[in-house]
């Protein structure tokens, strides 16, 4: 997340508790007026950016709870359980510094396209409706993401992601490059594989 301390107070649109909207003129952000920090940018409308914070104020008491964590707006589908090498290599053995600061840096993604999924639904063949229900799964993503400690969680976290992809390649974009289920592959789970597989070295 961005810092934002040189932001002036009387920049804020509206305010809802800790967080706070910001017109930053290309787009809406919502910040955390306590942390100073912009949960989420690249918003295209006010009416989108409440939207967004009456989410972030229903989760906000689920913020301590289990790292991964499945949704009701998209289901998922049954997964065999792991086999016994997998568990022997992943159990709850936390991530290095390095490892969990590369991590977290992909919760940007997910806030980023927050907003993007919303502006260009129209571009992936996806009702305002659709777009919605997909902004707010990519949000509430980037919280799981920022919760990930362990090698376990790791784990769970790019089955949980493999799961989304799944989802939103129904939602095709003439642009390969363009599409979502593009961008979770080339921009989020390489890395995290690629993250993983070092893990088990």
């Amino acid at each position: 997340m961005s810092d934002i301390k040189r932001i002036n107070t009387n920049a804020y649109v509206t305010v809802h508790g800790q967080y706070a909207v910001v017109d930053e003129r290309s787009g809406y952000a919502i910040i955390n007026t306590q942390t100073k920090q912009v949960i989420v940018r690249n918003i295209s409308s006010f009416g989108d950016c409440l939207k967004n914070l009456e989410y972030i104020l229903s989760n906000a008491e689920s913020k301590n709870s289990d790292p991964i964590q499945t949704s009701a707006s998209i289901s998922e589908p049954d997964t065999p359980p792991k086999s016994g090498q997998e568990k022997i290599n992943y159990e709850t053995k936390k991530l290095d510094e390095l490892d969990f600061a590369l991590v977290r840096s992909i919760a940007s993604y997910f806030e980023e396209m927050n907003g993007k999924i919303r502006h260009y639904h129209r571009d992936h063949h996806a009702s305002k409706e659709e777009a919605d229900v997909i902004g707010n799964y990519y949000l509430k993503t980037a919280g799981i993401v920022r919760g990930v400690k362990t090698q376990k969680d790791l784990v769970e976290l790019i089955e949980y992601i493999e799961n989304l992809k799944e989802k939103v390649s129904i939602y095709q974009h003439k642009s390969d490059k363009y599409r979502w289920s593009t961008g979770l592959e080339k921009d989020v789970l390489a890395k995290l594989r690629k993250i993983r597989d070092t893990l088990k070295n």
